[in-house]
């Protein structure tokens, strides 16, 4: 079972690339994020696990600068396992503001 949370900050990202127009990210997005509900490990986007201070967390690659970064954790629950992602940010690269 996987369960997908967003950040207020995704949000924002959502948002701002809305404004501009940008449809093509848009889309890769929307199919990144198709692709995370059913294995956050594999698809499209070049899915990466990230290191040092982003231990935990994926990107996937929207454009040459910005990224889709996103937490997994995996959990055991009644004996079954529980994926958690936490969709962090949909704009810039890594660890920008």
């Amino acid at each position: 079972m996987i369960e997908i949370y967003y950040t207020e900050e995704f949000f924002d990202d959502v948002k701002y690339l809305q404004k501009t127009g940008n449809e093509v990210i848009i889309a890769k997005l929307e199919r990144f994020r198709q692709e995370i509900a059913i294995d956050p490990y594999t698809g499209t986007g070049h899915p990466k696990a990230m290191k040092y201070g982003f231990s935990g967390c994926w990107s996937r690659e929207l454009s040459k600068k910005d990224r889709l970064v996103y937490r997994v954790e995996e959990q055991e629950q009644d004996g079954e396992k529980k994926i958690i992602v936490t969709i962090l940010k949909g704009r810039g690269h890594y660890g920008d503001k």
